[in-house]
C-alpha cells in the first residue's frame, strides 16, 4: 500500500486495519505539507480515485470490502491531513499522523 508501511501482517483483514489504525502503524511516505502532486503519486493503484479542490479520496478494494484514504490540502496544494476510512473503524474514520516534510529533504520524497 502507498502509505509507507515498514511490516504489517496480513494474516487477516482485521488485523490489518487494526495495524493501520494505530498510532505505530502510520506510515512514513505521507509527510504534512508535502506537495498535491507528490501526495495524490502515491495512491496510483487506488481502484478508485476522486479529486476535488480541497481533498482527493482514494478506495482500496479487498476481498471483505473497501478501504478509502481521504487526503486533505490547503489552498497552495500542500497536504494537511489525512485520514483512513472504514465500516469498522471508530467514527467511520481515523485521522493519520503525518510528521512534518524536512526543509532539507530531497526533492523525490
Amino acid at each position: 500500500m502507498a502509505l509507507g508501511f515498514k511490516s504489517l501482517s496480513f494474516e487477516s483483514f482485521e488485523v490489518f486495519l487494526l495495524q493501520l489504525i494505530s498510532r505505530e502503524g502510520h506510515g512514513s511516505r505521507l509527510k504534512k505539507f508535502m506537495p498535491r502532486e507528490r501526495a495524490e503519486s502515491l495512491f496510483l493503484s487506488a481502484e478508485k480515485r476522486e479529486i476535488f479542490r480541497n481533498e482527493s479520496l482514494f478506495s482500496f478494494q479487498f476481498s471483505s470490502s473497501w478501504l478509502g484514504v481521504s487526503l486533505q490540502f490547503d489552498d497552495a496544494n500542500l497536504l494537511r491531513r489525512a485520514y483512513l476510512m472504514h465500516e469498522r473503524v471508530p467514527e467511520g474514520q481515523v485521522e493519520l499522523t503525518l510528521q512534518n516534510l524536512s526543509k532539507k529533504a530531497p526533492a523525490s520524497l
